[in-house]
């Protein structure tokens, strides 16, 4: 029975139960439905799942990351062992070695120091006053860390961040500027910092710390104007004309000043900077306790005074370097200069003292038999007088390698550095070597001509904006009627490339000479005309190395490769710094490079303007283009056979005509260019295996009708010619005479 409840102030009773009942569904009332604490519940599992999957990431990331950074540090210090501390090795350190091959066999052609000047000296000759001074200015802690003072380097990076100090702090230990020295590896990258830093802790694994120092004390630059004394025995010697064994603490300290600047701190040039960084050295010494206060006050007392001593023991560019070196040097100076922006002096000094290696083309043995028969002047004349008749001549293979190289008749002057090339650096007129690339390759690429179409050599005016008319004239002044391309470049006649270069249109021929063979000294407003690209009468000339290597587009299936001298250029870490451009671009086709090849074969043949040089006799087959200009002010060869491609000059640097009796007697008169050429060359292939070209493309070998230039029908005069086999001339109709034109040729 429910007790009952009065309400004292209204005297009404209530029941006590729907006290609670209420209380209870208050309390009820207040729950968060179930939909709602569902709705938390899931937003919770996502989150603790983002949570989940951010770490995840994040591990993933952080393992990607250090796989990269492994891989990264891996790449920057794959040469971190390669360093050696051996005499040997260390005097030889900034060297620049330049190779060839010989049988097979990578071999030292030649080597540059700049003519960097060093004097070896053992660590256990140098006084530890002299030792001390270069680790308290340079690396106080150098006996303490493993090759890295990380706290320098940490304070070195944050001033580069934060400006703490006026001037940069140095955070390279005397290990890591010996690394630099070493490998010349001074590039400014994160690689090469993380490479030196590696490099510095493997040496100190590998070596003892006087081992490291007596390296760093052998190979420091302590000026001489361009910074190319090296050493502190080297520096002794040269400011104060003693053994490093007899340096004084005031001296030792000088030495020390200058390896932070050289030549602002050079004693000579800067005695007063040299004297103040002197002293900052002796505070250093003295504040780490390496020299006593009576020490410190008798050298921070004692002046400058240099004493200066001749430097023996150089070492020194070898006395002699072939004409093939010299153009090496002179193309990768081109090369380094063009691709690092550095100006030429500059690309030189960096080049010849920088410690590379440079990899040329060059086929020793080939080099030695060129400087051999440049060095016999029968060679060039039956009797040889005292002038200053000039050859030269260059050998390239069919890919734009240069293999060999003369610059001139004789021997090339011991140590000369300076003497001109004119194989690759005078300007010399080609003459009617320039017909096969300004006009015939073009006629025949382009099927404007074939090998024996008919074409009338014959007088004919070419009008020319601004100037008068241009007729040009056979070497012979004589003129042959109709005849076919193959008797025309064969003869070496005037006319017929004047017509196809009227034809082609002259800028044609210059764009083609310019943009697609490599000839780089043709003259952008006098060459594009009539003259120069017929005759090859230029504004200025070609070198004649442009000029040989330009024909290997009749011996290779008609691609292009630039002249090169050298493969690669590596630094001192062994890395590739330098590369030729040895693109191949096909110029024109391969059936029209066979054709061409054929023309070019007749050039040697009897009636040829080059028949002299034939090597018949040798079984190796040739072809050829004599070049004679008008006033025989230059005779030029290019003759190719299946081994190389070689280009000869003759001529004098003041021109004069050299068939001229009045101008040069007749015995002291040159031989014609096909028989130098062949002088030389035919020595040199002589004992080869036989060798015949071989065609490519598709051409086809047919009889032609030397009355009609068609194919030949019955009871046509014949001769042999070469075809496109996708353009064949009609058949002759035969049945009549005719006879080949009567022969006349340029020279």
């Amino acid at each position: 029975m429910r007790k009952k409840s009065r309400d004292l102030s209204s005297g009404s009773e209530f029941d006590t139960k729907d006290i609670f009942s209420s209380t209870t569904a208050n309390k009820k009332s207040r729950k968060k439905p179930k939909k709602q604490r569902s709705t938390f519940k899931r937003v919770m599992i996502a989150f603790g799942k983002a949570i989940v999957a951010l770490f995840l990431v994040g591990v993933i990331t952080g393992s990607i990351v250090v796989t990269a950074l492994t891989v990264y540090v891996m790449k920057a210090t794959e040469t971190d062992s390669d360093i050696s501390l051996e005499k040997d090795a260390v005097m030889t350190s900034g060297i620049t070695t330049i190779y060839g091959q010989q049988n097979g066999e990578w071999v030292a052609l030649a080597k540059m120091s700049g003519g960097t000047k060093r004097i070896w000296c053992d660590i256990t000759d140098v006084p530890a006053h002299v030792k001390n001074a270069f680790v308290a200015i340079e690396d106080k802690r150098f006996y303490e860390h493993e090759g890295v003072d990380f706290k320098r380097t940490f304070l070195a990076f944050a001033n580069m961040i934060l400006h703490f100090w006026d001037s940069n702090q140095g955070g390279s230990t005397i290990t890591q500027q010996l690394v630099k020295n070493l490998t010349n590896d001074t590039v400014q990258t994160p690689t090469r910092k993380v490479r030196e830093i590696f490099r510095a802790m493997s040496l100190e694994r590998t070596y003892s710390k006087d081992q490291i120092l007596q390296a760093y004390l052998n190979v420091i630059q302590l000026g001489g104007g361009n910074g190319d004394y090296l050493g502190v025995a080297t520096g002794a010697r040269l400011y104060f004309n003693k053994e490093v064994s007899e340096l004084t603490i005031a001296e030792g300290a000088s030495l020390a000043a200058i390896t932070k600047s050289p030549k602002r701190y050079n004693p000579i040039e800067n005695p007063e900077n040299n004297l103040q960084r002197r002293n900052l050295v002796l505070d250093n010494m003295l504040d780490q306790g390496m020299i006593t206060e009576e020490e410190y006050t008798e050298a921070i007392n004692t002046p400058v005074e240099v004493n200066r001593g001749k430097v023996t023991g150089t070492l020194d560019d070898k006395d002699y370097q072939s004409y093939f070196v010299d153009n090496v040097i002179n193309e990768v100076i081109a090369g380094m200069s063009e691709k690092y922006g550095w100006d030429s002096a500059y690309a030189e000094t960096k080049l010849k003292s920088g410690g590379y290696e440079i990899y040329t083309t060059i086929d020793v043995d080939l080099q030695n038999k060129l400087e051999e028969q440049f060095q016999d002047l029968s060679n060039f004349r039956a009797s040889e007088q005292d002038d200053d008749l000039l050859a030269a001549m260059v050998i390239y293979d069919h890919e734009g390698a240069m293999k060999a190289v003369v610059g001139n008749r004789g021997e090339k002057p011991p140590g000369d550095r300076v003497v001109r090339n004119n194989a690759t650096q005078a300007e010399r007129q080609p003459g009617s070597a320039i017909k096969p690339l300004a006009s015939y390759a073009m006629a025949i690429d382009q099927n404007m001509y074939d090998y024996s179409n008919i074409v009338s050599d014959e007088e004919t005016a070419y009008k020319i904006a601004g100037q008068p008319d241009w007729t040009p004239k056979n070497y012979t002044r004589r003129y042959y009627g109709n005849v076919t391309i193959k008797y025309a470049l064969q003869h070496s006649l005037n006319t017929i490339p004047a017509k196809i270069v009227n034809q082609l249109g002259p800028q044609t021929s210059y764009d083609f000479l310019t943009q697609k063979l490599g000839i780089t000294t043709l003259d952008p407003t006098g060459d594009p005309n009539m003259s120069p690209m017929s005759v090859g009468a230029l504004t200025n000339g070609v070198h004649l190395n442009e000029l040989t290597n330009a024909y290997q587009i009749f011996t290779n299936g008609g691609h292009f490769v630039k002249s090169h001298s050298y493969t690669k250029v590596l630094n001192a870490s062994g890395d590739e710094v330098l590369a030729p451009d040895t693109t191949s671009t096909q110029v024109i086709s391969e059936e029209s490079s066979s054709i061409m090849n054929r023309l070019l074969r007749q050039v040697v043949m009897n009636g040829g303007t080059g028949a002299k040089a034939n090597l018949d006799n040798l079984g190796i087959e040739l072809i050829a283009k004599t070049g004679t200009t008008d006033d025989n002010k230059d005779f030029m060869f290019i003759g190719a056979t299946p081994y190389y491609i070689s280009g000869l000059w003759i001529g004098y640097d003041n021109p004069k005509n050299m068939r001229d009796n009045t101008v040069i007697p007749k015995k002291y008169q040159p031989y014609d260019s096909s028989v130098i050429w062949k002088n030389i060359m035919g020595d040199i292939y002589q004992g080869m295996e036989p060798k015949e070209f071989e065609l490519t493309g598709e051409v086809v070998k047919k009889q032609f009708c030397t009355v009609t230039g068609l194919l030949a029908g019955d009871g046509c005069p014949t001769d042999t010619g070469y075809y496109k086999a996708s353009k064949l001339p009609d058949t002759c109709n035969g049945g009549h005479g005719g006879s080949n034109p009567e022969e006349g040729s340029e020279e």
